[in-house]
């Protein structure tokens, strides 16, 4: 492979990849290929993405849920001998497909939804009519390429290293990651101006902004948000940033039902001391790559599993690269039990192609610490003795009774020189022989966590 990874996508046992390369196992390939998993090799699908006779570079790709349609954006103008603009669609098995719009600047990102492709850039129009960086158009075959409602209606929006973006887990939300410290000023869902920096969450039916604002700042100014990911309820992000909404955060964050999730630990000095570039997600752990050599205290290099339940990186997976991954090339995907990762200078794993693409093992299940449980220390138990302080009584002899509680073995008693057992431990009774004048009478219940005592006094007359 000749040149760098932008995008992973994958469907069942193929794995689509982006970039800005001409060659692929040998094989000729623009920007695009596929990779047959089973066997590491390239396909024959072959779009053949071209800009002004050259070789294609694509930043983005995406597969639908169903595997049919793969869609990419980048800087082309051809597809084989069909024009596209920016964005294509072709089938798996490499027919071009109707969708096709025309834009007056980059496509960064394309990300597709019950019928519509929402795309992400740095462009102000789209089919002539004004879109400043997000649109929506149609994908059915009628009216593939259709502008829909879906319009933030920025006065302009700009980021050339803007690289994420995904859905929310209900698919009612597009969360965008906009890369840059700037701001932006969006409408909000009441139709009031809302300002935004760094990451934006957009409703996918017009794309008014919601009122999730992570505000991402580093050393006091402003910060951006270079990626996302999501995971069922919870939104991952990444970046250089060391505070979120106000919170000292350090690089990487978890939001549950979009509020910032406490458990998922990475306030100063335990999270990555480089730039998190990549985020991707699976049912066991989240998988970061990026600038990084150690999280906290931790030597992790350019490459991390963390724990999504504690925010910690997973000491038993730790491929530990030779270099760290800063780039804005960098890409982390994980799909059916493999972690690819893409970027310059790796080493190690299973080198797919060349210096660009490796792999590694997922997890299967994160281990758990083995817990000594605490030593518990039995209390002593409580002993009463039934009655009064002090009695007087007529008669020598004198049944002494009482209760213990908690765990007892035995209750033994001292009247005067003379001592024994009571009968019983919890309920217990003993016979008493008293002498003229004053006797003290003592009991004590003993136990595993030690013993208690109570005493008496009895005047014989």
């Amino acid at each position: 492979m000749d040149g760098t990874v932008e995008s992973f996508a994958a469907h069942g046992d193929t794995l689509y990849i982006a970039g800005s390369f001409q060659h692929v196992g040998g094989q000729v390939r623009n920007g695009l290929a596929a990779i047959d998993l089973t066997n590491g090799n390239v396909t024959n699908w072959d779009p053949n993405a071209t800009n002004g006779g050259s070789a294609a570079t694509m930043i983005n790709v995406v597969v639908s849920s169903d595997g049919a349609t793969v869609y990419f954006c980048g800087t082309f103008d051809k597809v084989g001998a069909t024009s596209r603009d920016r964005l294509a669609a072709v089938s798996s098995a490499g027919v071009l497909q109707d969708l096709s719009a025309t834009f007056n600047d980059q496509v960064l990102a394309v990300r597709p939804l019950n019928g519509v492709i929402y795309v992400i850039g740095t462009f102000n129009t789209v089919n002539g009519t004004a879109r400043h960086g997000f649109a929506g158009l149609d994908t059915t075959s009628n009216s593939a390429g259709v502008l829909n409602s879906f319009d933030p209606g920025i006065a302009a929006f700009g980021s050339a290293n803007y690289r994420a973006s995904t859905f929310s887990a209900d698919g009612s939300k597009l969360y965008v990651a906009m890369g840059n410290s700037g701001i932006s000023d969006f409408t909000d869902t009441d139709g009031n101006a809302a300002t935004r920096r760094g990451f934006v969450s957009l409703r996918v039916s017009d794309g008014r902004a919601t009122s999730l604002d992570l505000n991402p700042m580093d050393s006091g100014f402003g910060a951006g948000i270079f990626c996302v990911s999501v995971s069922g309820s919870t939104l991952y992000v990444g970046d250089s940033f060391d505070s979120l909404q106000g919170t000292p955060l350090q690089r990487l964050a978890a939001f549950n039902n979009e509020v910032l999730d406490p458990t998922f630990s990475n306030e100063p000095g335990t999270g990555p001391d480089g730039a998190v570039r990549s985020i991707s997600t699976d049912e066991t752990a989240v998988y970061i790559a990026g600038g990084f050599s150690n999280i906290g205290t931790t030597s992790v290099k350019g490459l991390a599993a963390m724990d999504p339940a504690t925010g910690l990186p997973v000491s038993t997976w730790n491929p530990q690269l030779s270099v760290a991954l800063g780039g804005t090339d960098t890409v982390v995907f994980v799909h059916e039990g493999k972690v690819f990762v893409g970027g310059n200078g790796l080493d190690g794993g299973a080198d797919l192609l060349g210096q660009h693409i490796s792999y590694y093992g997922a997890l299967t299940a994160i281990p758990k610490k083995e817990v000594t449980p605490p030593v518990t220390v039995a209390a002593a138990p409580a002993i009463k003795i039934t009655g009064k302080a002090k009695v007087t009584v007529r008669k020598s002899k004198l049944t002494v009774k009482g209760t213990a509680t908690g765990d007892v073995t035995s209750v033994t008693y001292k009247v005067g020189s003379k001592s024994g057992t009571a009968s019983g431990t919890t309920s217990w009774q003993f016979p008493a022989k008293l002498k003229k004048g004053k006797n003290t009478i003592s009991v004590t219940a003993k136990g595993p966590g030690g013993s208690s005592s109570a005493k008496i006094t009895a005047t014989l007359k």
